[in-house]
C-alpha cells in the first residue's frame, strides 16, 4: 500500500513538471513570435503604423482610460503587451502627463494581481517539485532579497510580472509587493513623461 502511494506520488510530480514545462515553452512561444515578427516587419513600417496594423481603431488616440486597459492587459503574464510603447504614443497625442501615469500604475497593478492569483494557483504544483526544505529555504531569500527585486524589475523596462507570478507562488506578503509596485511604477513612468516632454 505504501509502494503504491508513493509511485502514485512521484506519477503526479512528474506529470506536473511536464504540464509545467509545456506552459513555459507555450508562453515563450507565444513571446518569440511577436519578437521575431516585429524584427522582420518593423524595418518596412513606421512604428505607429505597425503597431496600428494589429490593433486597428485601438491606437488612434491612447487617453488615459484606453492606457489603464491597456497596462492591465500588460500587467497580466499572459499578454506580453509593450506598455512603455503605449505610454509613448499616448503622451505624444498631447494627452495629461498625470492621469496617464496614474492609470499606468493602477492598470499595471491591477494586471499584475492577476497574476499574482496565478502564481498562487500554480503553488500547489510547486510543492509537488520541491522540498519542504527547499521550499523555506526560497521563501527565505525571496524575504531578505525581494524588495529589491521587485524594486529593480519596475523601475526597469523589465517583465516584472514574471516575477510577480513566482511571487504568488511562494505567497509573498500583498501588502508590500503592491505598494512597492505602484511606487516604483509611478516613479519609472513619471521619469519617462519628464524625458518624452523633452522629444515633442
Amino acid at each position: 500500500m505504501t509502494d503504491g502511494f508513493v509511485l502514485q506520488t512521484d506519477n503526479n510530480r512528474k506529470q506536473r513538471f511536464i504540464a509545467l514545462v509545456v506552459t513555459i515553452l507555450l508562453v515563450g512561444a507565444g513571446i518569440a513570435t511577436l519578437v521575431l515578427s516585429y524584427i522582420y516587419a518593423a524595418p518596412n513600417v513606421a512604428g505607429e503604423s505597425f503597431l496600428s496594423r494589429y490593433t486597428p481603431g485601438f491606437l488612434a488616440d491612447i487617453g488615459p482610460a484606453k492606457q489603464f486597459i491597456i497596462s492591465t492587459m500588460s500587467g497580466m503574464i499572459i499578454f506580453p503587451i509593450p506598455n512603455e510603447a503605449a505610454f509613448y504614443l499616448g503622451l505624444r497625442q498631447g494627452h495629461s502627463a498625470i492621469a496617464t501615469v496614474l492609470a499606468t500604475a493602477l492598470g499595471f497593478a491591477l494586471g499584475n494581481a492577476v497574476t499574482y492569483m496565478l502564481g498562487l494557483k500554480f503553488s500547489k504544483h510547486i510543492v509537488y517539485l520541491l522540498s519542504t526544505s527547499q521550499i523555506y529555504r526560497l521563501r527565505r531569500s525571496v524575504n531578505h532579497y525581494g524588495v529589491y527585486a521587485i524594486l529593480v524589475l519596475n523601475l526597469l523596462p523589465a517583465p516584472s510580472d514574471v516575477l510577480t507570478f513566482g511571487l504568488g507562488m511562494i505567497r509573498y506578503n500583498t501588502k508590500r509587493l503592491f505598494a512597492i509596485l505602484i511606487i516604483a511604477n509611478i516613479v519609472k513612468f513619471s521619469l519617462y513623461a519628464y524625458m518624452i516632454s523633452f522629444m515633442t
